[in-house]
């Protein structure tokens, strides 16, 4: 999802359920996933690790409370 960033007006932020690793092992390694495989422009900037992400019932990911989120934590 795009959110606004100063230097670039917006970058790519992932949403991601953290496993086992440490946060910091993992976010590397996702992005290096990104970076191997994308432009260098796509790739997930930032990344924030999360219990669980919001389901709808029918199990959709709310795309809509992620980005609402995104917004509420730049100001």
């Amino acid at each position: 999802m795009g959110i606004a960033d100063k230097e670039r007006g917006q970058i790519l932020k992932a949403f991601a359920v953290a496993s086992q690793k440490p946060e910091v092992e993992l976010r590397k390694e996702l992005q290096g996933f990104g970076k191997d495989r994308l432009s260098k422009h796509e790739y997930p900037r930032e990344i924030e690790f999360m219990e669980a992400l919001p389901k709808t019932e029918g199990s959709k990911i709310k795309r809509k409370e992620l980005k609402e989120g995104a917004l509420k934590a730049l100001g």
